[in-house]
């Protein structure tokens, strides 16, 4: 990935993440709507309080998976979200926020575990600059560039959501991205058919099954960059 000059490019996301387990199907005014959308997951962040360490509690109903954010370049806020907090990624190298989902016995197998990831996120109108964006990133070691772990969801330079969960890339061909707007996305995978399916702003879009295999290896996930470290476009979480 070649260096770019520093600076600033927002994009904004909500942070649900289900694993043993599909959601139900849930966008923008469904998940607002939900009498609990703490329910059921094991991962929650809205970002919401007046530390950084409140801002990085997990709100899933009984889940000990705890989030830690590194580098100058994310910054946790009391607004600027959705509805509420966020957390803003400038576009730093090694900034980042880590679900530590192995500490907590939870580590994403995706060759062995069903899951959903859902997020709120908005880009700003030049966010985009050459390179992919990465949402969710898997990792064995945070410490090595090179251990094991595949990017689950990124938009391309087309504005468009894809993944390389499998080693190779399968699109989202069917809705391309409004810069500097809010919208939900959300993507289920089911490990033993390889489908993984595509939702914005609570509606299906498609499924891809994907081709090549999933990493065989309890990972973490990195929110907002590459295992690689380099810095990435901004987003925010809420």
């Amino acid at each position: 990935m070649k260096r770019r000059s520093k600076r600033v490019v927002p994009l904004v996301l909500t942070v649900c993440l289900g694993i043993s387990g599909v959601l139900p199907h849930a966008g923008g005014m469904q998940a607002k709507a939900a009498a609990s959308l703490e329910d059921g997951l094991v991962g929650y962040w809205n970002f919401d309080g007046d530390t950084d360490e409140a801002r990085l509690q997990n709100r899933a109903s009984g889940s000990n998976i705890a989030a830690e954010k590194s580098g100058s370049g994310v910054t946790l806020k009391s607004g600027d979200g959705i509805d509420g907090g966020s957390a803003y990624f400038g576009k730093a190298a090694n900034s980042y926020i880590k679900l530590n989902l192995r500490a907590a016995e939870a580590g994403l197998n995706a060759s062995t575990d069903d899951f959903t990831f859902s997020a709120w996120v908005k880009y700003d109108s030049d966010a985009l600059n050459g390179d992919k964006i990465n949402l969710f990133q898997q990792t064995a070691d945070v410490s090595n560039t090179g251990a094991d772990g595949r990017t689950i969801l990124y938009l391309n330079t087309g504005k468009k959501y894809g993944t390389f969960l499998t080693g190779a890339d399968a699109v989202c061909d069917g809705a391309t991205v409004a810069m500097n707007n809010w919208h939900h996305i959300a993507v289920t995978y089911e490990h033993t058919a390889k489908k993984m399916q595509f939702y914005v702003n609570g509606s299906f879009v498609t499924e891809s099954t994907l081709a090549g295999t999933a990493v065989n290896t309890a990972t973490d996930i990195l929110v907002g960059i590459h295992k690689n470290m380099n810095a990435v476009e901004q987003l925010r979480d809420m």
